[in-house]
Parts: C-alpha cells; structure tokens; sequence
C-alpha cells in the first residue's frame, strides 16, 4: 500500500510540474527592415495608475524582464499574481500591461501597451502574439 500512495504522490507532484503557467503576451522584435532582433531586453510593467497625479511617479504592480532569443522572439508566461488580484480587483477586471524592450547597440526601440481581462480562475482573453517593428533612432 506504501508504494502505490508513493507512486501516486510522485506522479501529483510530475503533473504539477508538467503544467505550464499561461502565456500573458508572446512576440517578435523586428528592426525597422523586418529582421529579427536578437539580445534585446524586454520589459513587462503594470503601474497602478488609479489616482495618478500629472507628473507623478507611479506604483510598480508587477515587473518581469526577458531576453528575446536568436529569432527575435521573446514571452512572458505566468498566472495572475496576488498583487495583480489586488489591482484588478479595484480595476473593474482589467491589467493595462506596458511593454518596452531596448537594444543599445543598434539604438532599437520598442513600446507597446495592451489590456489583458483576469477572471476568477485566471486570463479570461486569449493572448495575441504580436510583431513589434523598432522605432528608428529619433523618431
């Protein structure tokens, strides 16, 4: 009997590890040609901007960093957060998430802002892939 409950704890615990967190946004960075940009740093924010003040500094909610890879694509995967529970909660059911990625070598540039809808039991909306095209140097 000991075996079979070890077994079946073990194969729990192989399930819970097997299953991934759901993807908030996944992308392409592409220069202003159409060519991949790979090592640019990406950054994903949500501010509570509630009861912002012209000039103010916002709160940070959340904050993750990536890396796109040698294609130029990158993503973020991850279930809503406590914090984001919280926020949401008091944001009628929508996370205006904000996403910048840099590349200084080349002087790339990258902004984009985009609500996703939380549910009780996580994302309600599907995520959409996106392919964001660098701002030229001085734009």
């Amino acid at each position: 009997m000991r075996t079979l409950a070890g077994i079946a704890v073990s194969a729990l615990v192989v399930l819970a590890c097997a299953v991934e967190e759901p993807v908030v946004v996944e992308g392409v960075l592409v220069d202003p040609a159409g060519q991949p940009v790979p090592g640019a740093v990406v950054a994903l924010d949500v501010f509570d901007d509630r009861n912002a003040q012209p000039g103010q500094v916002l709160p940070t909610v959340l904050r993750a960093e990536t890396t796109s890879d040698a294609y130029g694509r990158f993503e973020f995967r991850f279930g809503p957060t406590a914090a984001l529970r919280r926020y949401v909660g008091a944001n009628t059911g929508f996370v205006n998430f904000s996403l910048n990625a840099t590349e200084p070598r080349r002087q790339l540039s990258w902004f984009w802002n985009f609500p996703r809808e939380m549910g009780i039991d996580g994302w309600v909306d599907d995520e959409t892939p996106v392919r964001l095209i660098a701002l030229e140097a001085g734009s």
